[in-house]
């Protein structure tokens, strides 16, 4: 994400933005067929989070996001967001490269452009975060993924596990590979 340096310069709310591209030959989620359809996606999220020491070696991490996910060729995909996550976390050591372990919980309510897709997701899991380097960290997670819909066919049920790699570019910006 590029910013003109102005907005750079000054760090007084500390909100994050999240920008993103992605492309998905199955947004239809169809087994096979014509039916089976892809599209692109841009996203963008704001975030502010909250940190609260717990104890020397633990913390409580707090989280409130605001998004959006804007599909380009199919309507009723694209959606608004937001919601917050806790997670407690636990870091074995002071080193560099020691790792940090957590358990969360995640909730946000979803309006997309069809209203019976509207309604509610709920996460919870556990994570565990390491530097590999100054400028190369790994991220895991494991997650139980729940999506409440305004109709039954939009409600879901799922787990997940997730795996990425953080490099920083600079001190404000990072690049994600997951």
């Amino acid at each position: 994400l590029c910013a003109p340096s102005a907005l750079l310069a000054a760090e007084p709310l500390g909100i994050r933005v999240d920008a993103g591209f992605t492309f998905d030959d199955n947004v239809t989620r169809a087994s096979s067929g014509p039916d089976k359809l892809s599209d692109q996606a841009f996203t963008v999220e704001l975030s502010k989070d909250l940190v609260v020491p717990v104890s020397e070696r633990t913390r409580l991490a707090l989280l409130g996001f605001l998004g959006t996910e804007r599909f380009m060729r199919h309507a009723g995909l694209s959606r608004y967001y937001y919601g917050a996550q806790g997670e407690y976390q636990f870091r074995t050591s002071g080193d560099l490269y020691a790792p940090t372990f957590a358990i969360f919980a995640r909730a946000s309510a979803e309006e997309y452009e069809s209203n019976l897709r509207d309604g509610y997701r709920y996460s919870a899991g556990v994570n565990v975060r390491k530097a590999l380097t100054e400028k190369l960290q790994i991220f895991g997670a494991l997650t139980r993924n729940i999506r409440d819909g305004k109709s039954a066919v939009f409600d879901d049920k799922d787990y997940s596990a997730r795996l990425n790699f953080d490099y920083s570019i600079s001190r404000k910006n990072t690049m994600y590979l997951g």
